[in-house]
């Protein structure tokens, strides 16, 4: 499957484009230690620490001034936007023509 569903913007961005891309095209599993080490994840929790964890960082993001957590999304989330928009009309036609192509015909 082409990868064009917005994986092929996010993924060479989170991982760096050249490890972004061999991880597309080999479809290798990420694993949650070497996700953490290439910054695609901020921190690795036990199971049953997840919702006390997701709980206080939901806490602390709600301390934090509307506008200013607001506004501090949008400013660091403007650039993924942006590429995703410029880039997902492409990825998703040329996924919809390789779909609609395979498998070849014999």
């Amino acid at each position: 499957m082409v990868p064009g569903d917005g994986v092929h913007v996010i993924w060479p961005e989170l991982l760096g484009a050249n490890r972004g891309r061999h991880f597309l095209y080999m479809g290798a599993p990420l694993s949650a230690d070497d996700a953490l080490v290439s910054g695609v994840i901020a921190e690795i929790v036990e199971r049953k620490a997840i919702v006390p964890r997701a709980l206080e960082i939901a806490r602390e993001l709600a301390e934090q001034d509307d506008v200013v957590r607001r506004y501090t999304r949008i400013l660091l989330t403007r650039r993924m936007r942006a590429l995703v928009e410029a880039e997902l009309s492409h990825g998703l036609s040329l996924e919809g023509i390789a779909h609609r192509t395979w498998p070849p015909a014999q």
